[in-house]
């Protein structure tokens, strides 16, 4: 090539580089001087030193104090928006939307600076105040790219109305609000800073990730998420509200090491598996309805909490040790608590599913439901408290599942059976059906003399046998068969 040729080449391809950079010749940029006479338009071209191409290319620049409150009168696209440090506090307004490309919006004055006109972000660009801060007051926001908040000093006021297949990125250590009812289904993710969240202002499409210098707060609300996951030194503080954390038929698996906290309560829906790897202190409820809530430790959760597991919910304890205020099984026959591990509470109300952890703890297990049945198939289950069955049907089928000490009371239309496994008991009473199905039952290891009224039954193929142990009385009042 001649050398004649080679300082143009040099030239296109710093042009080519600005232009794959996102940035536009700085030849484009206009600036509001806002000295029309009779309007604050946007099209009015008295307002701007040049008025603003409305093409994707124009960098527009807001300063000095004249027609503070421009009017955006007819859609605009323009390449990005700066607030410079000479300008007043500004206020945009109109119904017609303005369209943001790569430059995105830059407020570089002191002065709180707010957008309250319909906003469409067309490429993926940072929203950035490091003096001032920027508030976001209009109908909506449509994310057609992601969306970088930028704020290191400041607040950047509040997001509301946010819809499209874009994501949401909060960096640096301000606050930033969200309000109004998003539904966009990008991530949001908190690398650094407070996110605050007013009622259902977390896009339930969304899902959300924390990193370790981030948190997340609700200011008192419910709150329906896609998945949650983040580090080891993130947070979420659940205030009084709720979490709902809902990925449908998503089955993939997502971590959360970090630590929820507030006196509010997580409800585990969809079908994919949600792992808390952190010490977290919320002392709200726990349900899980469907997928897998999976404890990647020993206590995970607070012991001031209940767990409910219900519909086909699963807790996967991992063989870890768990302390809960109460455990509650309800709803369908699909919901399984275990995984092996152990389940320490001050009350277990198993009406439906299956148990595989041991069960531990002062409290005793009850089961009421007479339309509902819960299986057993753990071993060694060592709480305190006593054993009641009254309505539904409890199957035992583990070897010595039931605490050798615990009293058991059935009591019609009660049943339980223990199926192909001895098992041993303090005592028996009350008017229910004990099934004893190819196993053998020993009753009577806590001394305790007992009346039961009710039926021991087995069946022809599986004949059942009753032993009595211990130095308690055993009166069988029933038409046992």
């Amino acid at each position: 090539m001649p050398k004649s040729c080679r300082p143009s080449y040099a030239i296109r391809l710093l042009a080519l580089a600005g232009t794959a950079m996102g940035l536009a010749p700085a030849a484009l940029a206009q600036t509001w001087t806002g000295l029309s006479p009779t309007t604050n338009n946007w099209t009015d071209a008295t307002n701007w030193t040049t008025l603003p191409l409305n093409n994707g290319t124009a960098n527009v620049i807001f300063g000095g104090t004249a027609r503070l409150g421009p009017f955006v009168n007819a859609s605009q696209d323009v390449h990005s928006v700066v607030f410079n440090n000479t300008a007043g506090t500004f206020v945009i307004g109109g119904s017609s939307s303005l369209t943001i490309r790569a430059g995105g919006i830059t407020n570089q004055d002191s002065q709180n600076q707010t957008i309250n006109a319909p906003l469409i972000v067309a490429a993926t660009q940072t929203w950035s105040a490091t003096n001032g801060g920027l508030t976001f007051n209009g109908p909506s926001i449509l994310l057609n790219a992601s969306l970088t908040i930028n704020a290191p000093i400041v607040a950047v006021g509040s997001l509301a109305n946010i819809s499209g297949t874009g994501g949401i990125i909060k960096n640096g250590a301000a606050t930033l609000s969200l309000g109004g009812a998003n539904t966009y289904s990008g991530p949001t993710i908190v690398n650094q800073g407070l996110l605050s969240a007013a009622l259902n202002s977390l896009s339930p499409n969304s899902p959300l990730n924390i990193g370790a210098a981030g948190s997340v707060s609700f200011v008192g609300a419910t709150q329906t998420i896609h998945s949650l996951s983040g580090a080891a030194g993130s947070s979420l503080n659940l205030g009084s509200g709720t979490l709902n954390i809902n990925a449908g038929t998503d089955t993939a698996t997502y971590p959360f090491n970090g630590i929820i906290s507030g006196s509010g309560s997580v409800t585990k829906l969809g079908a994919h598996t949600q792992a808390l790897g952190g010490a977290n202190t919320y002392t709200g409820t726990t349900t899980v309805s469907a997928g897998t809530l999976r404890l990647d430790a020993d206590e995970r959760l607070s012991n001031s909490s209940i767990l409910t597991v219900s519909g086909t919910g699963i807790l996967d304890l991992q063989g870890f040790t768990e302390t809960v205020l109460a455990v509650n099984m309800t709803g369908s026959d699909l919901g399984t608590v275990g995984s092996s591990g152990t389940l320490i509470a001050n009350a277990f109300n198993i009406e439906s599913g299956g148990v595989h952890a041991r069960l531990a703890g002062p409290g005793g297990l009850t089961k009421a439901n007479s339309a509902l049945s819960a299986v057993i198939f753990s071993s060694g289950h060592s709480y305190l408290g006593s054993t009641i069955v009254s309505g539904g049907t409890l199957s035992i089928n583990a070897a010595d599942a039931l605490p050798d000490a615990s009293p058991v009371s059935v009591r019609s239309p009660g049943i339980l059976q223990f199926v192909d496994f001895p098992d041993t008991v303090g005592s028996i009473d009350g008017d229910g059906t004990i099934g004893i199905l190819n196993s053998t039952l020993s009753v009577g290891a806590n001394n305790a003399s007992t009346t039961f009224s009710g039926i021991l039954a087995d069946l022809p193929a599986s004949i059942g046998h009753l032993t009595k142990v211990g130095t308690g009385t055993l009166t069988l009042a029933g038409a046992n068969t």
